[in-house]
């Protein structure tokens, strides 16, 4: 591995940190046909969660009575600064694999999308005798599981069967994400879960849950050929059929459906707005504040930024489908 490369790999951690964590270069192995880039990014993740796991083991075995307060201070500072360099560089790679086209477990629907039918073939080849729902229904339960991010590292053969590998099925990167990378990855997946649920519902089915005390199942329900919904039992039609939006995508619906104007209009009391909102919503009076106040917010502008214009697309596109004109 040359100079150049080395230097990029390891991201914005010093010189000094690499050396408690006692670095030895990259020890990743990628095929061929991994991306440059891609790859860059990712030793750069992985080194990230060492340092950080190392910090955090390095402060929880700290004697009180003989560290001073500045040294314990510094160690607090240094797994902060770890872990926000290792969130950042994970929205990186989500929206590079986006705009590359790149796969792996967290890509943007839109990347899945384009690697869906090599998915589906390399299932149909490995699994004699199977069908278009078989893999469907092998693909929803995977991201179905996939909802806690403790569960992140959880291999899937079919994935693994594309040329170029996860990289991140190797690294403990669930352990350092925070609430706000969470965020993403959860609505993202999400996604992926009501794609899914889409191919299956065209295939002539609708997905019912089955839960156990340590598992979980999918029946798949005909759909009726009068397409009378009114008629299906309510177990049937489960809320997994309509989009999960989340509480942001939910309020620009709000917005956009005209909710909001009418609600500075009949009150100008904020407390009442609040609990109006709250109620409406089936959120907290603290968010229904905070959107109202548009202070529900994350740190980092772009990631705000971007935020607002999915969740304009996604009202939008569900307007669309369902013909809704506003």
């Amino acid at each position: 591995m040359n100079k150049e490369h080395e230097e990029y790999q390891v991201g914005e951690f010093s010189s000094a940190e690499l050396e408690f964590l006692d670095y030895q270069g990259d020890n990743i192995e990628t095929s061929k046909e991994q991306d440059d880039d891609f790859y860059e990014l990712s030793s750069s993740i992985h080194t990230g969660v060492l340092l950080h796991i190392k910090l955090t083991e390095k402060l929880n075995n700290i004697n009180p009575e003989s560290a001073s307060k500045n040294e314990v201070l510094n160690l607090i500072l240094q797994i902060n600064s770890t872990s926000e360099s290792v969130n950042s560089l994970i929205k990186d790679v989500y929206h590079y694999s986006g705009v590359t086209n790149t796969f792996w477990l967290h890509c943007p629907l839109t990347t899945y999308r384009n690697y869906s039918q090599t998915l589906k073939s390399t299932y149909l080849t490995k699994h004699e005798g199977s069908t278009d729902l078989d893999f469907h229904k092998h693909e929803y339960l995977f991201f179905l599981k996939n909802t806690k991010k403790e569960k992140y590292n959880n291999t899937n053969h079919i994935h693994n069967s594309l040329k170029t590998k996860d990289l991140f099925l190797i690294t403990e990167y669930y352990k350092v994400i925070d609430y706000e990378t969470e965020e993403l990855l959860q609505i993202n997946n999400q996604r992926k879960l009501d794609f899914i649920s889409n191919e299956i519902f065209d295939l002539g089915y609708i997905i019912q849950l089955a839960k156990t005390k340590k598992d979980v199942y999918i029946n798949l329900i005909p759909v009726p050929e009068t397409n009378d919904f009114e008629k299906l039992d309510e177990t049937v039609l489960s809320k997994s059929q309509l989009p999960n939006f989340s509480l942001i995508e939910r309020y620009e619906m709000l917005d956009q459906l005209g909710f909001i104007k009418k609600l500075h209009e009949i009150t100008e009391v904020k407390k009442s707005k609040n609990k109006l909102l709250a109620i409406t919503m089936n959120c907290s009076v603290d968010n229904a504040r905070k959107l109202l106040d548009n202070t529900y917010k994350v740190k980092n502008r772009e990631l705000n930024k971007a935020r607002k214009v999915n969740s304009e697309e996604e009202v939008q596109g569900f307007f669309r489908r369902n013909d809704i004109n506003i």
